[in-house]
């Protein structure tokens, strides 16, 4: 299993920045799905042949936030674990795109 970079979300002044979402590898076409806490590290999670797959991982991620375990980092750990086991193929950067999530995580507020 990768090491995932989570941090400790609970210690950033009772709030969170969270973002999860898909992107295209430019070279291999697989989906990739990507989970960042607070915008700096982007966990590269699982590449998927469909991008209906990375709709079926976000959805996962959906039902942990609901439930309040993204701010628990070992159940958020072994949820990403759960969703690297899932994958078809190992997840590989995309330099470009961790640019505009980076860029974009600083535009954006905060869970409380």
């Amino acid at each position: 299993m990768p090491t995932w970079k989570l941090g400790d979300p609970t210690k950033t002044d009772q709030h969170m920045q969270y973002g999860a979402g898909g992107a295209q590898h430019p070279d291999t076409f697989m989906w990739q799905l990507w989970v960042t806490l607070g915008g700096n590290a982007v966990n590269w999670v699982a590449a998927y042949r469909s991008q209906a797959q990375i709709d079926a991982a976000m959805q996962e991620l959906q039902q942990v936030g609901a439930v309040g375990d993204l701010f628990d980092v070992e159940k958020l750990r072994a949820t990403l674990d759960q969703l690297y086991a899932g994958r078809d193929a190992d997840p590989q950067p995309i330099p470009e795109a961790e640019q505009v999530i980076r860029r974009n995580m600083r535009g954006v507020g905060t869970w409380k």
